[in-house]
């Protein structure tokens, strides 16, 4: 069992400014996973630095090195490939173990998946008809077109009153929008201000306007304004689920597989949310290709709210080759990706 780990860089469309940090170009790290002749890939984008809690692209590429070797220390022991399922027990408590665990249970998923010749729908088949969710930024309104298959818009923006030709944009857009936050902190009365000046617009929740783990503040304003409260960043793990439903900290969760640990565990998740009430979405860290259509099969496998699964919206495309078999992308003969390391075991 050989893996190597390698690095390339996209660039967005369209910048996208956030409370902490604007989006415009994305590192991602792809992880290739080769044994008996079948390869399996995984592809996640982390944050650039540390932000609101989740660990930033060079902190999960040293993470990676441990887990990697942990992954390698059980196949030489068992003498055989670990199950992609089991990849989640590896992990730390450090924020970085979380998307780290991901890669390599997705390229374990892919590789498991072309070993048998199936497609990643006959692992999750689709039970829901999970639109899809696109980012905008309230603070500017220079805006890229809406994709056909948009049926949500999620929304970015700060404390500041919003700008008129953002609300304009709003209601000539004409879809439900989500208002994220990212953690702004803003008070009571700003959320209400932006609230009012979205009259004539269906506003679907405010999403994590205070820190993770606040779930008090979060519950004080769901009970002080008319729309439905969402947590994202406070989301990692089903004991956050239990304490935002415990204290109706919010009545919607972002589940994101690459800070939940996996897609193992986001697929407990979302039952779990289920079963406490709470409406659960799907959301991504700007992912790629692979990443983007795995997260659109989680989707529709796992929840029915719109989520984060729209195309890519990066400038030009890299080279990935559809495959019937697998996650359903391989990287293709002129893919350009930096080579960071190697892994394996010592019996190959």
């Amino acid at each position: 069992m050989q893996f190597q780990l390698s690095r390339f860089q996209r660039q967005l469309s369209k910048s996208i400014v956030a409370s902490g940090e604007v989006h415009d170009q994305r590192t991602h790290l792809l992880l290739e996973v080769r044994h008996e002749g079948v390869r399996g890939f995984g592809e996640i984008s982390p944050q650039p630095q540390s932000l609101n809690g989740d660990p930033g692209c060079d902190d999960v590429e040293v993470e990676l090195t441990l887990l990697l070797s942990a992954v390698v220390a059980a196949y030489e022991r068992e003498g055989a490939m670990p199950h992609w399922s089991r990849i989640s027990r590896f992990q730390g408590s450090r924020p970085a173990s979380a998307p780290a665990a991901l890669l390599i249970e997705m390229a374990l998923l892919d590789w498991h998946l072309r070993s048998e010749g199936r497609a990643l729908a006959s692992e999750w088949p689709a039970q829901f008809e999970t639109g899809a969710m696109e980012t905008r930024s309230a603070l500017s309104s220079d805006w890229a077109p809406v994709a056909g298959e948009t049926v949500q818009l999620r929304v970015k923006l700060k404390r500041a009153p919003l700008a008129v030709a953002v609300i304009d944009r709003l209601h000539e857009i004409d879809l439900p929008v989500l208002l994220d936050y990212n953690c702004a902190a803003p008070t009571t009365e700003e959320v209400q201000l932006h609230l009012s000046s979205l009259v004539g617009v269906a506003v679907v929740a405010v999403e994590q306007p205070y820190a993770p783990g606040n779930v008090v503040e979060h519950a004080l304003l769901a009970q002080a304004i008319g729309v439905r409260v969402s947590l994202d960043e406070g989301v990692r793990s089903r004991r956050d689920l239990d304490h935002i439903a415990r204290y109706g900290a919010a009545s919607m969760v972002c589940l994101k597989p690459a800070r939940l640990g996996g897609y193992s565990v986001a697929r407990s998740c979302a039952e779990h949310a289920h079963g406490l009430g709470l409406t659960p979405y799907i959301g991504g860290f700007f992912e790629d290709v692979l990443g983007r259509s795995v997260n659109r099969t989680l989707a529709r496998a796992s929840v029915a709210a719109p989520s984060d699964v729209a195309g890519p919206t990066f400038v030009g495309l890299q080279d990935w080759r559809a495959d019937e078999t697998g996650l359903g992308w391989v990287p293709g003969p002129s893919f350009h990706a930096v080579v960071i390391g190697s892994f394996g075991s010592t019996g190959e």
